[in-house]
């Protein structure tokens, strides 16, 4: 009489083939968690690493230099610039013609001519400033730096001079004082699209 040899899978090999089924779902659960929590964990982080105001005796204006970087692992985008707590626009005489911006770190020069003509220009590169679009933001993406110029016309500037935007040469006259002094403190604030605010303070000279 024949017998029919059934055997099954021994104890030992079971408890092995489960253990390294469970480390294989396991490794692929860890791999699978570690890219949500990188997309939850991405952050901006915006620094302002240099920040002054220099007073243009000619033509009787500050100008306002503010270097960015974000520091961060997510793109920012920039909003909205707050002047003592007011958004830019609220202030008198100071409207989005005053307000530029460098996609780099730049020192910039800026002069007014006999014409009453204010421009901008950038020594240490060969590219120009844009204006700061409010309406749609301006992107600071991770790991890049920024740089943000405001005109804020001071105390005795003469209403009846033009100031005229030198690329479309507009006539925007009548731009007096922002109603700052010298020697006050005033508070730059950025506001990015996700809520956020990164405050500067500094004094007017």
């Amino acid at each position: 009489m024949s017998r029919i040899n059934k055997k099954g899978i021994s104890p030992v090999i079971a408890t092995v083939i489960i253990v390294s089924v469970a480390i294989a779902i396991a490794v692929a659960v860890a791999f699978w968690m570690t890219g949500i929590t990188g997309l939850f964990t991405r952050y901006e982080k915006v620094e302002v690493t240099n920040a002054y105001a220099d007073w243009n005796s000619s033509g009787r204006f500050w100008v306002i230099v503010m270097q960015l970087r974000n520091s961060g692992s997510d793109d920012a985008t920039i909003d909205e610039i707050f002047i003592n707590g007011r958004p830019h626009n609220s202030i008198t005489n100071l409207t989005d013609n005053h307000t530029w911006y460098y996609d780099e770190k730049v020192t910039p020069d800026i002069k007014k001519s006999d014409d009453n003509n204010i421009t901008i220009t950038y020594p240490d590169s060969d590219k120009q400033f844009t204006h700061f679009d409010f309406t749609n933001g301006v992107p600071l993406k991770a790991g890049e730096d920024m740089t943000i110029v405001i005109i804020m016309f001071g105390p005795g500037y003469d209403d009846d001079n033009k100031w005229c935007d030198h690329i479309n040469n507009r006539d925007v006259s009548k731009y007096g004082a922002v109603g700052f002094k010298h020697g006050a403190s005033i508070e730059i604030k950025i506001h990015t699209a996700s809520g956020k605010e990164y405050p500067k303070t500094m004094v007017l000279p």
